[in-house]
């Protein structure tokens, strides 16, 4: 099942945010901050479903009455500067018991509600290397319409 969050889910979020990050390609760089992630989960809770700049999409999926997946997209202004708004996800992640129709049908809403929005100009769903092949996401936004908008790159620093 999928819903919006409370703030009494922010544990059972967190732990999908643990279990992503412990399998990510950065489980090597550091660890989650907890009062950071219970802070910035509370702000796009609280922002869930505003229209303008910094409002957010938040769904939690849930199996057997445990979080086990979470979508947060938020709003920000084309090109940094722009008048008009693009809709990008922040967190799009399940664990192996979250339902892929119940992630799927996340974004969907994600989609949903920010061509809604007649400020959102853009939608930028994002895949990379995070989690390993991302094929299956990149399948996803094409079945939806979305095309390939560039690239991104890393590089790492630091011992």
């Amino acid at each position: 099942m999928i819903r919006a969050p409370q703030f009494v889910d922010i544990p059972g979020m967190i732990a999908v945010l643990d279990d992503g990050y412990a399998k990510s390609v950065y489980r090597d760089i550091g660890e989650i901050d907890r009062k950071e992630a219970r802070a910035y989960l509370m702000g796009a809770i609280q922002r869930h479903g505003s229209p303008n700049e910094g409002g957010t999409w938040v769904n939690v999926a849930e199996t057997d009455g445990k979080v086990e997946g979470l979508f947060i997209g938020i709003l920000d202004r084309v090109y940094v500067v722009g008048t008009a708004l693009r809709a990008i996800d922040c967190h799009w992640y399940g664990t192996d018991r979250a339902s892929p129709k119940d992630m799927l049908a996340m974004f969907d809403g994600f989609v949903e509600w920010a061509s809604s929005i007649p400020k959102v100009k853009l939608i930028h769903p994002t895949a990379t290397h995070v989690l390993g092949d991302y094929s299956a996401a990149e399948k996803a936004f094409a079945k939806r319409g979305f095309e390939r908008a560039g690239v991104i790159y890393e590089r790492r620093t630091g011992a």
